[in-house]
């Protein structure tokens, strides 16, 4: 991302464009060790062979996407542009943004739970913000 050019109206779609090929990256050796195995073809084979079957190729792509579900990766991704804050939660599947605020793990539902119990809110300060995920993480280790 040091490369971007900051300044540019469309670094947002510049910064998740970076995070998905990260993605990419990070779960080449995966995805290409699953389609040896499964259907004994490459992971170039599959995305640059222009000659294999329909069918082949769409089991291909699941086989692609499902290895990639399988590594359970998650980023939180938080920064300030010239166009406003930016907050994103990426993984291998999806990304998505958001203006409040984003977990990642396994207690995610009752984390999210108790911030909106908390009425927690991005105009917060941090120490209520740090206090009130404190909280949050106490209460699901109690769980």
């Amino acid at each position: 991302m040091l490369c971007l050019d900051f300044d540019n109206d469309g670094i947002r779609d510049l910064i998740k464009l970076e995070v998905q090929g990260s993605f990419e990256y990070a779960f080449t050796w995966y995805r290409a060790e699953r389609l040896n195995a499964e259907l004994g073809i490459t992971s170039d084979g599959l995305f640059n062979n222009a000659n294999l079957a329909g069918e082949v190729r769409e089991r291909g792509l699941d086989v692609a996407k499902a290895a990639a579900r399988t590594l359970p990766v998650e980023i939180i991704l938080a920064g300030q542009t010239r166009r406003g804050p930016l907050l994103l939660l990426a993984n291998s599947i999806e990304m998505r943004e958001s203006t409040e605020f984003l977990v990642s793990g396994s207690s995610v539902e009752s984390v999210i739970n108790w911030f909106k119990f908390r009425q927690q809110t991005n105009a917060m300060s941090v120490q209520r913000s740090s206090f009130h995920m404190i909280e949050a993480k106490d209460s699901d280790s109690r769980n």
